[in-house]
């Protein structure tokens, strides 16, 4: 193995986890975790109206939300990173896939609504002082389910063909 193969296989071990850093600091609301992931600057769009902004607003914004959940799950699957560079790269893209599943606190009739929403998270990270994270993320929702309910196209960006966000991303 060369040292740009070592290189590139250790920046995507260390995207990796910082993708799943986020995961875990969301699921067991552990601020110092989740805000590991972002670089000072940082900025996200999570469509639909949730959230567009500096990184350490939508981490507020998650926790309103999550604060009024007794479970939340966040599945990191599908993960493809493209580096920027060949032999000490310092940029990627990413796209992740994730599975949420959220359950609500009992409502006045002591029932918990179960809500699952399938989600894609566009990344540009970097490496800085020898850290990877997160400089902006973009966040595409392609399923929505409700109780068993399910509502496709809930975000009018998500695509199935090369018009979708995550082009903008990969190549």
């Amino acid at each position: 193995m060369t040292n740009t193969q070592l290189n590139q296989l250790l920046a995507k071990q260390d995207i990796t986890e910082v993708i799943y850093r986020y995961a875990r600091g969301a699921d067991r609301l552990d601020r110092e975790l989740i805000d590991s992931v972002w670089h000072d600057g940082a900025t996200a769009n999570y469509h639909e109206n949730f959230y567009e902004g500096p990184a350490c607003g939508v981490v507020d914004k998650i926790w309103q939300v999550h604060e009024g959940l007794t479970h939340h799950s966040h599945q990191m699957t599908n993960i493809l990173i493209q580096l920027d560079g060949t032999e000490d790269p310092q940029t990627a893209t990413s796209e992740t896939y994730a599975a949420i599943t959220l359950l609500a606190n009992p409502d006045e009739n002591n029932v918990q609504h179960v809500t699952n929403i399938c989600v894609r998270y566009m990344d540009r990270m970097s490496k800085r002082d020898g850290r990877w994270a997160i400089d902006y993320r973009e966040v595409v929702g392609d399923v929505l389910t409700v109780n068993g309910v399910a509502q496709s196209n809930i975000d009018r960006f998500s695509c199935r063909d090369n018009n979708d966000p995550s082009y903008q991303y990969l190549t």
